[in-house]
């Protein structure tokens, strides 16, 4: 697992025109909420926070934050629930955080990486990785930095279904149903395709995302308290 720490400031004014002369200074503006907790409004200085975004953008992070109000800091953590950055420079302008519970379960999206080179593509195959990222059940102390799945045994026709992930100890996927069910986990194929112009035999990978994608801000550790 890996985990980050945070410092925040409890912001005492919200506005556009406030939040705009924040950033000017450095400042980006954010909340932190959680199942039953208060949503509160807070900002970070621009260069940490853009630091803990770049590591948060190759797997889940959970974050030990501490927010200052003027009289001492309070810490808890969190993961991140969505960020939203500026349509032209792509630099962040705004960041949501979902607070979690020390041993208690929630819901967080995790990443999947392939691992290896399927015999399929040598074959002419292609491989197609349908899932990019699957929501696990865990604890904060237990949620997986990315689920790695390794396609090298696959060959044209073949799939590798739920039931072919490994997940952390104490963790499992939302809402598991049979793992036979190649629609509940990443599902990944090697189909044959027609060789020409570069000679026979040769073979190529081509990943497509589908399902798993998501729109242009969000990140991958989006997180849910789990219903008790």
């Amino acid at each position: 697992m890996a985990m980050m720490e945070l410092t925040a400031d409890r912001r005492q004014y919200t506005g556009k025109e406030i939040n705009r002369k924040r950033r000017v200074e450095g400042k980006i503006p954010g909340v932190i909420y959680g199942k039953g907790l208060e949503t509160r409004s807070i900002e970070f200085q621009r260069k940490p926070l853009e630091k803990f975004l770049d590591t948060a953008r190759r797997g889940t992070v959970v974050v030990k934050m501490t927010v200052q109000d003027g009289t001492g800091g309070k810490e808890s953590y969190a993961v991140l629930k969505e960020t939203q950055t500026h349509p032209l420079t792509g630099r962040v302008t705004h960041v949501d955080f979902y607070e979690v519970a020390l041993g208690r379960k929630f819901r967080v999206e995790v990443p999947i990486r392939v691992k290896g080179k399927a015999v399929g593509i040598e074959m002419g195959g292609v491989l197609d990785v349908v899932t990019r990222s699957l929501e696990v059940e865990c604890t904060p102390d237990a949620v997986p930095e990315y689920l790695e799945l390794d396609v090298t045994s696959l060959g044209i026709g073949d799939s590798l279904h739920l039931a072919d992930v490994r997940f952390p100890e104490g963790g499992r996927p939302h809402g598991e149903g049979s793992s036979d069910d190649p629609g509940g986990g990443p599902h990944a194929e090697g189909r044959g395709r027609a060789g020409g112009g570069r000679g026979s035999g040769a073979g190529r990978g081509r990943g497509r995302q589908r399902g798993g994608a998501r729109s242009e801000g969000r990140e991958a550790g989006k997180g849910t308290e789990e219903e008790e």
